[in-house]
């Protein structure tokens, strides 16, 4: 589908606030059930024609002729959709049919599955009940299953391979280096492939490696196509085929000329696409060596400061510790992304959108004193503003102190980070990205190695976003069957967390997960592989241009590389937005659900449940970021984006001042339009920055370190607008025609797991009818030390926040998008925001 700008909007009203002591259905074009189901049936037909006779296949997208794949067990289809329309996968995923794989081709859907000889005939008696047959309400039978199919045709080798085609050569003895990704139903079956594989694959060599994940089995093979069309005859359990990861051992191990020669043509490929307002990711760390050739083109010696001016900008040498090089192994991550393997051996142009500084805190020897740290980092940052005071930044700092048993209390150093994104956020977008630490040591039960392995100063700054690590990488070159630490999609083996912290009122940290690598285990030691690291810049000028990188300091250059991205986007945006953005866009992946519902089995009542919920959140925040979906709506997924601020306290009274309403530009009508039942998603984040009382250290109380809190609240179905506004005041003011409104919400995390630290995010699923009613949220007033040291000069003062709404409907025919952007242009943008006093 096609990506849509996020939609801002302005529209508020304030009152005075005197406070209290299924899945989607599928929309379905009509057809003439007749032709549409006897066209099927001829499709159906010619396709085991052609697999019976193995007759040879056209294929456009390869502009070759290819053999169907076939089996004596069963035969392989496709299924072409029409024109942005979306298959039932869930109708090919299911006993009789297994679903293989799901993608784009061009405008359409392409769904290919297996089924065995005693199933075949299943398909074609669902299209002749299509076409006889009435359900209860009158519609045709398998109406969802095949109303939206175009086409069915013979699966080749192309409908299995699930990466760029023009990677998958055509030849039948072509060597085709993959990964091979299988279930099998029971261990006798993978036991006797894993015998026999040798035999499919091109002479004298073996499988290199082999992998088990929780619902598949990844073998790494170098085959022939016709060799791993027979594979796949013998052995159907194939689900798909990946090209072969390449891993950053590759490039490190590499002759120096060739190394280069890669290097030269990456950088003729970048397109340094910049605003006017530069964008920079600021490292602040051992220094940025600029003269590597990897990062030449987006940071040099105008773009470097050091906290010392007697300082080089960065340490290289043949004596230089490689610890001296991870300011630069930060700025590969910063720079180009945690998947620069894909740039290096592509040919595509890389948009290069922001640039790097490097801001230099650590000496060339020895430390600094560590009460120093915080002004050493805002003496550099100070800095860098002075030479380029325009432009726009993410700060980058992945430098923590590992000697310090961080509690969550603040210290002078979170709390002069808090203090600088509260201040800064008056005058800029800019965000500070923070790494969590790595736990000092790595046990193959992560789980309970995270949750005893505490985040380190300063990375408790409630302000910032603190980043954990994740890994997806499980591919390991020249070991057979390695053993891997993490799961795909799981937590990092180092990652450390927030969940033993003393201060039980203190922001959930890490707030995000990003790739920071995997570890093996060998003979039961859990060991670093190159592999299983990310491919970055070496830091050095001569020799190696590549090095590896891990953890969660890579972690938190994928997260900086990312807010970056979002900058870019929205150059316009306060920075509650973009940090916002980033955090609203994550969500907990399988693994991490997996473990919840492991740690809930034992217990499955409700109140449990929230304390295994916020369990997870102390480990992996709100989970895992997407960029593409922190930048880009579609027609079925609509952000706004309500950037607002408020005054939390009177500055005469001293008590909370007021509250303000937002009245959502609904898509009502096309709501209306779904089946009432039709289940749809709403996603609320709330980001705002807070001045924190860096006065003390050990501290109980939240409301002693914040200034203010802020919390939203969702009106009910059926309630009324002027009940809903008057709830959220005490009874005493509330008029005699209110009627209470009693509606459970169902959010995912629930308002106890809502208002830790100063982003608070949350989610949940209703019906269409229920959300078409939902459209209004009030922002609130919490306490905090503003109001509680009665400081009239901050009490007279009002904060900015950020409001994130997102609405997602499941099926692709729904566009919600269009609705709300009318809505907004013709009337929501003129509103003038009111003050209202009730």
């Amino acid at each position: 589908m096609i990506n849509k700008a996020h939609l801002f909007y302005n529209a508020k009203e304030t009152y005075s606030y005197h406070p209290h002591g299924g899945g989607p259905r599928y929309r379905l074009p009509a057809k003439d059930r007749t032709r549409h189901g006897n066209e099927l049936l001829t499709r159906l037909t010619e396709s085991l024609r052609v697999i019976e006779t193995k007759a040879a296949i056209d294929r456009s997208d390869t502009q070759t002729q290819v053999l169907p794949l076939s089996s004596d067990k069963g035969v392989f289809l496709s299924i072409v959709s029409d024109k942005n329309e979306e298959l039932s996968v869930d109708k090919f995923d299911n006993r009789y049919f297994e679903l293989k794989t799901l993608k784009l081709e061009g405008d359409s859907q392409v769904l290919t599955f297996y089924t065995t000889q005693k199933n075949q005939e299943k398909f074609s008696r669902s299209i002749q009940k299509f076409i006889n047959e009435d359900t209860k309400n009158g519609n045709p039978k398998n109406l969802p299953m095949l109303n939206n199919i175009s086409l069915i045709r013979a699966s080749t080798l192309e409908d299995l391979w699930t990466d760029d085609l023009s990677l998958l050569p055509s030849g039948s003895n072509d060597i085709i280096c993959c990964e091979l990704w299988m279930t099998f139903r029971n261990e006798s079956i993978k036991e006797e492939f894993q015998l026999v594989l040798n035999d499919y694959l091109y002479e004298s060599t073996p499988y290199i490696s082999s992998l088990s994940l929780p619902t598949v089995t990844v073998f790494k093979v170098e085959s022939t196509r016709e060799r791993l069309e027979s594979l796949i005859a013998d052995y159907p359990n194939v689900v798909e085929l990946r090209r072969s990861s390449e891993s950053p051992n590759v490039f490190i191990d590499m002759d120096m000329p060739s190394q280069h020669l890669f290097t030269e043509d990456f950088n003729q490929r970048i397109n340094m696409n910049c605003s006017e307002d530069q964008i920079f990711v600021s490292i602040l760390d051992t220094g940025v060596n600029y003269n590597n050739r990897l990062l030449s083109k987006v940071c040099n010696a105008s773009y470097s400061t050091s906290w010392d001016p007697n300082w080089d900008d960065y340490s290289d040498s043949s004596i230089s510790p490689l610890q001296h090089y991870h300011g630069s192994f930060q700025a590969g991550v910063a720079a180009f992304g945690a998947n620069i393997l894909d740039d290096l051996v592509g040919t595509h142009a890389i948009e290069v959108t922001h640039e790097i500084e490097s801001g230099r805190i650590l000496p060339p020897r020895g430390v600094n004193p560590k009460r120093l740290y915080g002004d050493v980092m805002l003496g550099t940052i100070s800095n860098l503003v002075i030479e380029r005071p325009n432009s726009k930044r993410v700060y980058s700092l992945a430098v923590t102190d590992n000697e310090c048993e961080c509690e969550g209390y603040p210290t002078s150093w979170s709390a002069a980070i808090d203090t600088f994104c509260y201040q800064n956020s008056e005058l800029s977008t800019d965000v500070f990205v923070v790494s969590a630490g790595n736990a000092s040591n790595v046990q193959k039960d992560y789980w309970t190695n995270a949750r005893t392995a505490k985040i380190q100063n300063p990375a408790q700054a409630w302000n910032a976003i603190t980043v954990g690590s994740c890994t997806k990488l499980y591919n390991v070159t020249n070991l057979v069957n390695p053993t891997i630490c993490s799961a795909l999609g799981d937590i990092n083996p180092t990652t450390s967390s927030s969940h033993d912290w003393e201060w039980d009122g203190s922001p959930f940290k890490p707030e995000i997960l990003c790739e920071g690598g995997n570890r093996i285990i060998d003979n039961g030691v859990i060991d670093f592989h190159e592999d299983l690291a990310l491919l970055t810049a070496s830091g050095k000028t001569q020799g190696n241009v590549f090095g590896s990188h891990t953890d969660t300091s890579a972690a938190t250059a994928e997260a900086s590389y990312m807010a970056a991205k979002i900058t870019a986007a929205y150059p316009m945006a306060t920075a509650e937005t973009i940090r916002g953005l980033i955090i609203h866009s994550a969500e907990w992946s399988q693994p991490i659900l997996d473990e919840l519902n492991r740690l809930a089995q034992s217990h499955p009542q409700k109140t449990v449940l929230k304390e295994y919920k916020k369990n997870i959140l102390s480990v992996c925040g709100y989970g895992i970021p997407n960029l593409e979906k922190a930048i880009n709506s579609k027609n079925n997924r609509l952000s706004l984006i309500i950037e607002s601020s408020i005054k939390p306290v009177d500055d005469n009274s001293f008590n909370l001042n007021e509250f303000n309403i937002h009245d959502l530009p609904w898509p009502k009508q096309v709501l209306s339009q779904l089946p009432l039942d039709s289940t749809v998603k709403m996603t609320i984040t709330l980001s705002y920055f807070i001045e924190p009382n860096p006065r003390v250290s050990n501290i109980k109380s939240k409301y002693v370190y914040r200034s203010h809190g802020l919390s939203f609240n969702l009106c009910k179905p059926g309630q009324p607008r002027q009940d809903f506004i008057e709830s959220n005041n005490r009874s005493d003011r509330r008029s005699e025609n209110y009627t209470e409104h009693k509606f459970d919400h169902g959010w995912f995390f629930g308002n106890s797991l809502q208002g830790n630290g100063c982003i608070h995010k949350d989610y949940w699923e209703g019906t269409a009818a229920d959300l078409a009613e939902t459209s209004t949220i009030v922002v609130k007033p919490v306490t905090g030390w503003w109001k509680l040291n009665k400081d009239k000069e901050r009490c007279s003062k009002s904060v900015n926040y950020s409001l994130l709404v997102t609405l997602e409907v499941d099926d692709n025919d729904i566009d919600i998008y269009s609705e709300v952007e009318n809505k907004i242009n013709t009337h929501v943008g003129n509103v003038v925001p009111i003050q209202v006093s009730i």
